[in-house]
């Protein structure tokens, strides 16, 4: 079965199969040697860490001051994604992307993308692209700070850590290099293989201390656990398709600096006119224009620079950048202060983007746990947020964060939501509710959590089965869920 690299599925059910079932899994991270000290991976990536880029779930390879090179599974042509790539904890607007023209998602093939951002790459170590086609034998550096693992018992953490593996590359096709995950007494000193959440990433080859790359992480076949010795790791392959990077490069060189009062006045930070300036041009004609009057306001100006413009020009925060409400942008950079902002200016306070996915979604869903969203969340609710909208899938924002909050062990966030009047009762379109996946999870806490605000312990899914038949053979959540059960029935 082939699996693409999306990290909007959260489903429940989803979720479980994808955690426990794959057997073809695009590559995303760094799995190690169980007999291994993890110390020695994270310092050997200390020296690449100035050549990868982060994006959008995935890395990438920074070949050149203005482009990346990454996989086309990390793509997402609906809402031109990525939206921007970060490097060295810098965010870089992608203005332009290409996708390889054979790549085929069935099979993986030429599994490639660059991604050309709007300013050079400060302070990146530029990968050359590697040209013979002599691959076979040579040794490979990979890197990346997703799922964590080990050969002998898969995967094991999400924490994100920097790592770097190597691997000997054992065949190759026209369009991919691959190689195996070695047991122990066959392998590399620091042998590993990428898990998920680094896909795109390179396989680099040092020559003479020049930084090659020979590959982009592409897919993973095996035959159970993911991660486990005996995975075969495909990555795209570089020197054959050496032309395409450079004509593609050469062929779509950066426009010209677009020049108007507007963008000159925000570069220069002299806010004064901008209302009069707006009043006297038609600069809401020029999509050209507002791409770049949005890009000034998200990303050089800060929270309050920005406040000031919008003060001045509020039709600026109506406005999209990349398919995409201003306010959905600035959540996806993790930019709070200018989130707060925008959320007074938003018309459509329940707008969702393509995936069906509110603004406290995506708040949930983009935020770190240690982020206090408690005045967002008020804010939204002031505004008329519907806090029970659901996404394509059928879950809303409760069912998130319960999902998350399991797997930050933490209940923060799921009190906040069912304080504000979050529905527990609600399924997704298969009839399972958090509740359910509470209890197959066997979170007490969460549990009784649910239970207290009026879960439903007698809903069944479709097929049939409730809570209690998803508590497999915890006694305590059993007990529980009988107790309250039988409640229900009398």
């Amino acid at each position: 079965m082939e699996i693409t690299a999306m990290k909007k599925i959260y489903s429940f059910k989803a979720l479980l199969c994808f955690m426990t079932v794959l057997t073809v899994t695009n590559a995303k991270a760094i799995v190690i040697r169980h007999d291994t000290d993890d110390i020695k991976y994270q310092q050997l990536a200390k020296r690449y860490i100035n050549a990868i880029t982060y994006n959008d779930g995935c890395v990438g390879t920074v070949i050149d001051p203005l482009w990346v090179l990454t996989a086309a599974h990390c793509l997402s042509p609906q809402q031109q994604r990525p939206l921007f790539v970060v490097h060295l904890g810098k965010n870089y607007p992608v203005e332009f992307t290409s996708t390889h023209p054979e790549y085929d998602p069935q099979t993986n093939n030429y599994d490639m993308a660059l991604l050309r951002v709007k300013w050079p790459i400060e302070n990146a170590e530029r990968a050359l692209l590697y040209s013979r086609l002599d691959e076979i034998g040579k040794k490979v550096t990979f890197v990346g700070n997703g799922d964590f693992g080990n050969g002998l018992s898969g995967l094991i953490s999400d924490k994100a850590i920097l790592r770097a593996a190597t691997n000997m590359v054992t065949d190759t096709s026209t369009s991919q290099i691959s190689f195996v995950f070695d047991q122990p007494d066959n392998a590399l000193a620091l042998e590993g293989i990428s898990g998920p959440h680094d896909s795109g990433g390179p396989a680099f080859i040092e020559e003479q201390s020049k930084l090659y790359i020979a590959g982009v992480s592409s897919w993973q076949n095996n035959k159970g656990k993911e991660g486990v010795y005996g995975v075969v790791e495909h990555y795209a392959r570089v020197s054959t398709q050496r032309h395409w990077i450079n004509h593609t490069i050469k062929k779509n060189e950066p426009s010209l600096p677009l020049n108007h009062p507007l963008l000159t006045a925000l570069q220069a930070k002299s806010f004064a006119n901008l209302k009069k300036i707006a009043t006297n041009s038609d600069w809401i004609q020029s999509s050209a224009l507002i791409r770049e009057l949005l890009i000034e306001l998200t990303f050089k100006l800060s929270a309050q620079e920005a406040k000031e413009v919008l003060k001045q020009i509020p039709e600026l925060a109506k406005l999209q950048l990349n398919n995409i409400s201003l306010t959905s942008y600035a959540i996806e950079q993790g930019n709070w202060a200018l989130v707060d902002t925008l959320i007074e200016y938003t018309l459509n306070i329940n707008e969702k983007n393509i995936y069906g996915e509110s603004y406290l979604t995506q708040l949930l869903m983009l935020s770190p746990p240690e982020v206090d969203i408690e005045p967002l969340l008020s804010k939204l609710l002031e505004k008329g947020l519907d806090i029970n909208l659901k996404d394509n899938r059928g879950n809303t924002a409760l069912a998130l964060a319960v999902y998350l909050g399991h797997r930050d062990k933490s209940c923060t966030r799921v009190k906040l939501l069912l304080k504000g009047g979050a529905n527990p009762n609600i399924a997704d379109i298969n009839d399972y509710s958090p509740l359910m996946y509470i209890a197959s999870v066997s979170n007490e806490e969460l549990l009784s959590l649910l239970i207290l605000h009026g879960a439903n312990v007698k809903t069944k899914d479709n097929t049939g089965k409730t809570a209690l038949d998803y508590a497999k053979n915890n006694q305590h959540i059993i007990r529980k869920l009988t107790k309250h059960f039988n409640k229900a029935i009398y």
